[in-house]
Order: C-alpha cells, then sequence, then structure tokens
C-alpha cells in the first residue's frame, strides 16, 4: 500500500497529476521543484508509482525526497 503525497494516510486514488492519494485530498496539487536547479518537476508513473522528474537537470526524485 502506498502513503498519500499530502496527508500520509493510506492512497486509494489519484489526483489530476498521477500522484497517489487519499479520498480527502484528490483535488490537491503538487507544484515540487529540483533541489538541485530549482525548476518546477514533471509528475510521472512508473512500475512502483509516481515519481518526479527534471527535465532540465535529468534527474528522477522519489517522493520521499522531496519532503
Amino acid at each position: 500500500m502506498t502513503e498519500c503525497y499530502f496527508c500520509g494516510v493510506t492512497a486509494i486514488t489519484k489526483n489530476e497529476q498521477g500522484i497517489e492519494t487519499c479520498k480527502n485530498c484528490k483535488t490537491k496539487s503538487a507544484d515540487p521543484k529540483c533541489p538541485v536547479c530549482n525548476d518546477y518537476l514533471d509528475v510521472k508513473t512508473g512500475k512502483y508509482g509516481s515519481y518526479f522528474f527534471c527535465w532540465k537537470c535529468s534527474k528522477n526524485w522519489s517522493k520521499s525526497q522531496l519532503k
């Protein structure tokens, strides 16, 4: 089971960005920035769930690395 990106409870759905969320946080959206270049990150979905990708410096970031 995955956790909600915003509040940490069990995620049961995804928001419009494809991030795993609980039913209460489904309408929230994230605008994380890359810790290296400070550019906005895109949300990607892979085999193990969603993650963030920076097009400027070509790095992948897990949700836990950005909190």
